[in-house]
């Protein structure tokens, strides 16, 4: 069993310290000389593609009802195409070739993150300490990367090179599958499980789909930020690197609030506070004011992204649950995160990138107070159903 947990702590610190490399590309393109506009349509190019290769990998981990196969086939090739997307000259070049590495690394992160989840719980564990471990990776990686590519922009890539052969040594050496308990697969059927849910979380979808999808116009325009505002390459590094500490403080405790106040309630705040902090963000001029607002992170993403997951292996039937899980991949990381960085690098090019980060927070604040309506009417319609069929 520790030999195990060791292996899921593995793929946690490791798939979120690529993330992170990952996230830096957008420097590596910006010192390329590319306009935000452009910048913004290779940066879509992965939650687009994402759309397809999410559906189609966790269909073939249904398919093969074995976790380390989709994991190898995923990374293995990565590991290649990203100096094709390094080395290729030009905007078209970029373009083909980042296409080619997304259709593998897109899904890198969900179908592993799956994998560990569901070993997780089979055990009874606590996701929230385990996902620690993601959260230092990224810290980790992002503060490092901030520092290295002030030597050369390679050693973004170099470093992303050693996560996926990590990544994918340690998907080799995983044990079979867990078993997973009978009650879990024969706990009612589809319709009496999702019966009392399917309204509330659809609009846990749709909330949550708007809130991410500002949480990645957010990181993933943070270095163009940083530039535009004349500040140090490394600090866009340090952002990214507080974002992920601020995560440390709600993971730690996060089942336990999950329990207190509910996944609705957890999703909308998370939704409330992103607002605020890009608000913050577009309306100072502190170099390390800006840095510190960052660790509001912790509040945003983090939230958000954790209230909709648990919910979705706590209360959706085993039966169904990889396509959930593909439907809120293509939602968030791929619907999402396209419309955040498109929209977002066509509104930088156009007002500039102050005020997009302050339009795009006055968005999730009126999104924010949406969902607390939305989901107060809910409770109350619950509230009154029960009611009525207690008097019956």
């Amino acid at each position: 069993m520790g030999i195990q947990i060791l292996k899921l702590i593995i793929f946690e610190f490791f798939i979120y310290a690529n993330f992170g490399a990952m996230r830096l590309f957008i420097q590596y393109l910006d010192s390329l000389g590319f306009s935000a506009t452009q910048i913004g349509i290779l940066i879509a190019v992965m939650p687009a593609i994402s759309i397809v290769a999410n559906p189609f990998w966790f269909y073939l981990k249904d398919r093969f009802k074995n976790d380390k196969v989709p994991i190898i086939m995923i990374y293995a090739p990565s590991i290649l195409l990203i100096w094709f997307f390094y080395t290729l000259p030009g905007f078209f070049w970029k373009l083909f070739s980042y296409s080619l590495l997304s259709f593998f690394v897109a899904s890198g992160m969900p179908i592993t993150e799956s994998v560990v989840i569901s070993r997780v719980y089979s055990v009874k564990g606590d996701f929230g300490k385990l996902r620690l471990f993601g959260t230092l990776g990224y810290a980790f990686s992002t503060f490092l990367i901030g520092k290295l590519v002030k030597i050369d922009f390679s050693m973004l890539f170099i470093l992303s090179t050693i996560y996926m052969v990590i990544i994918l040594l340690n998907s080799i050496t995983l044990k079979e599958n867990v078993k997973i308990e009978k009650s879990d697969i024969h706990r009612g059927s589809v319709e009496e499980r999702l019966s009392y849910s399917k309204i509330e979380f659809t609009f846990m979808l749709i909330f949550g789909s708007l809130g991410i999808m500002t949480a990645f116009f957010g990181a993933n325009f943070f270095p163009i930020l940083i530039d535009r505002l004349k500040f140090d390459m490394s600090s866009a590094g340090k952002g990214l690197s507080f974002m992920a500490l601020g995560e440390l403080p709600f993971l730690i405790f996060s089942e336990r609030l999950t329990k207190k106040f509910g996944n609705q309630f957890l999703l909308t705040f998370g939704i409330l506070s992103t607002g605020v902090r890009w608000i913050l963000t577009s309306s100072l001029s502190s170099e390390n004011a800006i840095l510190m607002v960052q660790f509001l992170h912790g509040l945003n993403y983090i939230v958000m992204y954790y209230s909709i997951l648990t919910y979705i292996h706590k209360k959706i039937p085993y039966a169904i649950r990889n396509k959930v899980q593909g439907i809120y991949w293509m939602l968030t990381a791929g619907i999402g995160n396209i419309t955040g960085s498109l929209l977002g690098g066509i509104i930088i090019d156009n007002i500039g990138v102050i005020e997009a980060y302050r339009l795009f927070g006055i968005l999730d604040v009126s999104v924010g107070v949406l969902s607390a309506v939305t989901f107060l009417i809910i409770k109350q319609r619950t509230k009154i159903h029960v009611a009525e069929d207690g008097e019956f």
